[in-house]
């Protein structure tokens, strides 16, 4: 019996995802009042906020986007 880690990952999304939107989008407001000045480039915070933006609801980013990102 062979089991699909995919299949397994993408219910555990969809159960977070169910459990928690609400307080995600909370935290994307939460984090958006929060300009602190960093000491990343602005070139760098920049990117990472667009990545935010795009992916709040879901913000864990896989390997790949992982190493994008870096």
């Amino acid at each position: 019996n062979l089991v699909d880690p995919q299949a397994e990952d993408r219910e555990l999304k969809g159960q977070l995802l169910r459990k928690y939107s609400g307080y995600l989008g909370s935290l994307k407001q939460e984090f958006m009042k929060k300009r602190k000045k960093g000491k990343l480039p602005k070139e760098a915070r920049q990117q990472l906020l667009d990545w935010w933006t795009r992916h709040y609801k879901w913000p864990y980013p896989s390997e790949a986007q992982k190493l994008a990102l870096a």
